[in-house]
């Protein structure tokens, strides 16, 4: 237990300095603070932020109307948890 235990905190370790050499050559390659890595995140949103807005406001209008639901508040619960697995899918 207690090597397995050592061996996961030397990856998480490695893990960390690794991720940080690369965010400062990452900075350094485009030369401000802003990654190239969150250039595309915003692209992303962007793009894909307004199709989802409208799918999830399609799919609350459709659950709405032809499917049951025992009261409003399970609607809109339903409603919520599409919202979020759809923003998870952007963020993902």
């Amino acid at each position: 237990v207690q090597v397995t235990s050592l061996l996961s905190l030397v990856v998480g370790v490695f893990k960390i300095f690794k991720s940080l050499r690369v965010l400062a050559a990452d900075t350094k390659r485009t030369g401000s603070n802003a990654t190239l890595t969150d250039a595309y995140d915003r692209a992303a949103y962007r793009l894909l932020l307004p199709p989802l807005a409208a799918i999830v406001v399609g799919y609350a209008a459709y659950e709405l109307v032809y499917d049951f639901h025992r009261g409003w508040w399970a609607w809109a619960l339903n409603s919520a948890v599409a919202l979020v697995y759809g923003v998870g899918f952007v963020v993902m």
